[in-house]
């Protein structure tokens, strides 16, 4: 008798600690919300602006399956990027014109369901969103660096001040705010062009990159930017 009741006691404790862990996880999961207003650059120092480029409202789609818990979420939103283009007057020569641009998404989930995995939800589907940014006129031979997320932390609100282009750039800004489960890819970088992954569309809220190059004098650059998202 003993030995049943310690094991209907165990049996009962393992499905209340299993409930309160799918639980915490509901809860704690990214809540729907709007887009917030991303700090816009402050430039100081000799750099003049010189174009922009944005896409607004690119729709995404993500899955968050987790089996071991029978949960499967599904979030739904849409991101803005915009591209600003600088000329770094400090930086350039006779030889070469050297630019620098910022690459700032923006995020929002406008939808959140939760639901009994398998029975009325869907596996896993990360939803990832493509970015990337490249410059007709750009030299390929020029030196270039695209910020790299694996050297910069997370956060998970938004910086008091926005993204500084200061006198003495030393390296490319990187701001990445959110919940931070995932990690931002940097794909392929050259003199001509940079590209960057995200998944989990639903887990961030603003993500800012940066790259550097060179081209001839006077030749102002054209800005090619691509959003790649998962419609809903």
């Amino acid at each position: 008798m003993r030995t049943v009741v310690i094991t209907l006691l165990a049996i009962t404790l393992a499905i209340g600690g299993w409930l309160w862990w799918r639980g915490d996880t509901v809860a704690t999961a990214p809540e729907v919300r709007a887009i917030e207003a991303a700090p816009l650059p402050v430039v100081t120092g000799d750099f003049d602006q010189v174009a922009t480029d944005c896409r607004e409202d690119v729709p995404w789609e993500s899955v968050h399956a987790r089996p071991w818990q029978a949960l499967s979420q599904r979030f739904a939103g849409t991101v803005d990027v915009c591209v600003e283009l600088y000329r770094d007057v400090a930086g350039s020569s006779a030889q070469a014109d050297a630019y620098v641009a910022l690459v700032t998404s923006a995020w929002s989930t406008a939808e959140r369901s939760d639901y009994w995995w398998p029975w009325d939800g869907r596996d896993d589907a990360p939803g990832v969103v493509d970015l990337s940014v490249a410059f007709a006129g750009a030299r390929g031979d020029g030196a270039s660096l695209a910020s790299n997320p694996a050297t910069g932390a997370c956060t998970t609100t938004l910086p008091a001040t926005s993204v500084a282009l200061g006198e003495a750039l030393t390296a490319p800004p990187l701001v990445m705010v959110g919940s931070c489960d995932e990690s931002v890819g940097l794909g392929p970088a050259s003199g001509e062009s940079a590209s960057w992954s995200v998944p989990r569309p639903e887990e961030w809220d603003l993500v800012v990159m940066s790259f550097l190059f060179e081209a001839d004098p006077g030749a102002i650059p054209t800005i090619e930017l691509a959003v790649t998202g998962a419609p809903a």
